[in-house]
């Protein structure tokens, strides 16, 4: 008298012996497989595969889960880094997201039961869905891989993963957290329409253009940059850069952020979009607005930025590339309505942008003989090949030497003459003697550009410091 077994403990059985030869194929990378033997391997990995889902097809029933509408390929991200995922979507254990990779791959994320998060490619052979160098569960769609997982007596999910996951919320690209920044409207999608004018500006990295973008809901003026390289490196800079400025826009205290307005990055070349400044960036604005730009005026665009940062330091992030440069200014209309009279004036809005080189940390390593903003880099970066809120707030310093004086620093030198002298050692500074500025300008910009890092105020310091300053100080206590 035969054996026979029920086929749900077949698919049981089947589970346990997963566990045990998914760990062999994990030793073998399917991509280096160089003799007779691994290659044989591979075809019978296959034929594995194969007859698992023939048995798991004619013994499971054909069930459709409720779960399976939110499962669908229509509520999945776009291309995203791991990054993005790990920062601003998976928030709690059991959250779990299904989004695509730079080279367009299906990715499961999720958040284990110890907060830590496991990222695992999903793969398709004959109509068949499975994760990566594992050969069950098995699935005819993504969803019911899921669900699969959702499902099983042995939780298969934490055998792969090898740590306690337990699934409860898929993260729907369609519905909006409440708790962070909105993710609406910044992910462009096929049909949005972009259209660049002319040429602002050329980069290392990518072309600006002033042009305009045309969505279901909207037209507007923007800026766009066309990223010259179409990597998975500059995904991930790309959505650093999106997630850093949305996060500032929705945590400061004050508008003062220019944002990532939408990103395209479901095709090649990647773009990026941001609002449009009518006054550009602050050199080319003091340039044209000459003795217009009071001192008090500059005062102001110091504080702003310097609380912007201060913010920004206080979340915990860094910004790595602050200059006058990155600095932006809008001109907007503003009606005062009153009984008699209505009144229309304009006024000038200052934000702090250019967020590419920011990072999410206290410390950023990098090497100061490549290619850097050497004007505005702290001396001990030669040493300790490190960026932090000091050296951000040295790069302040210089940014104050600009903003009060119209200078750009050490203009006398050109690049490479001012790394070979920092790298030596020497102590080079923005000359200040002849500068007509009130003492305590001075002053708090000697103090932020000290060579001695713990002499270096906080940049919440720096904003008090600006934030004190009265107009009586425009004709008095100047530098002689």
């Amino acid at each position: 008298m035969g054996l026979e077994m029920h086929p749900i403990m077949v698919i049981q059985y089947i589970q346990r012996v997963y566990i045990h030869i998914n760990e062999l194929i994990i030793k073998i990378p399917l991509m280096k497989m160089k003799n007779r033997n691994q290659i044989l391997f591979v075809k019978n990995r296959n034929q594995i595969l194969m007859d698992l889902w023939r048995i798991e097809s004619n013994s499971e029933e054909n069930k459709c889960y409720n779960d399976e509408l939110q499962l669908l390929e229509e509520n999945y991200f776009g291309r995203l880094s791991e990054m993005f995922i790990e920062v601003r979507i998976l928030k709690k254990p059991g959250d779990y997201v299904i989004s695509r990779t730079h080279d367009d791959i299906f990715r499961f994320s999720v958040m284990s039961e110890e907060h830590k998060i496991y990222h695992l490619l999903i793969i398709k052979f004959n109509e068949i869905y499975s994760f990566e160098n594992s050969i069950y569960p098995l699935a005819p769609s993504m969803a019911k891989l899921i669900e699969k997982c959702i499902r099983s007596p042995m939780n298969v999910l934490s055998a792969i993963l090898r740590t306690s996951v337990i699934l409860r919320h898929f993260i729907n690209s369609n519905i909006d957290d409440k708790d962070d920044y909105s993710l609406s409207g910044l992910f462009l999608k096929r049909d949005d329409i972009i259209k660049t004018e002319y040429l602002i500006a050329k980069g290392i990295s990518a072309d600006c253009f002033l042009g305009s973008l045309h969505t279901s809901n909207r037209y507007e003026q923007v800026v766009i940059k066309i990223m010259h390289k179409y990597s998975h490196n500059e995904l991930n800079n790309i959505c650093r850069e999106l997630h850093i400025s949305n996060l500032l826009r929705r945590f400061i205290s004050v508008d003062s952020v220019l944002p990532v307005q939408s990103v395209q990055i479901f095709q090649s070349p990647y773009m990026m979009i941001y609002p449009f400044m009518n006054c550009g960036s602050y050199p080319d604005f003091a340039q044209r607005m000459g003795q217009h730009l009071t001192f008090m005026d500059k005062t102001e665009i110091a504080q702003i930025i310097a609380r912007a940062l201060g913010d920004m330091h206080f979340l915990g992030l860094l910004h790595c590339n602050i200059g006058a440069r990155n600095i932006f200014v809008r001109k907007t209309m503003i009606t005062s309505s009153k009984v008699n009279n209505c009144h229309t004036f304009h006024c000038y809005k200052y934000y702090l942008g250019d967020f590419r080189e920011s990072h999410i940390g206290k410390i950023k390593k990098v090497n100061p003989q490549k290619p850097i903003n050497i004007r505005w880099l702290a001396p001990e970066v030669f040493k300790t090949e490190q960026l932090t809120e000091a050296t951000d707030v040295f790069a302040f310093g210089i940014t104050l030497y600009e903003i009060f004086t119209g200078n750009l620093p050490y203009f006398t030198m050109n690049s490479e003459e001012i790394r070979i002298k920092l790298s030596a050692g020497h102590r080079i500074r923005p000359e200040t003697r002849d500068i007509k500025l009130p003492s305590k300008v001075l002053r708090l910009m000697r103090r932020c550009w000290s060579t001695n890092v713990n002499e270096r105020p906080t940049m919440n310091g720096v904003w008090l410091q600006l934030k004190a300053i009265k107009p009586k100080h425009e004709c008095s206590e100047c530098n002689h």
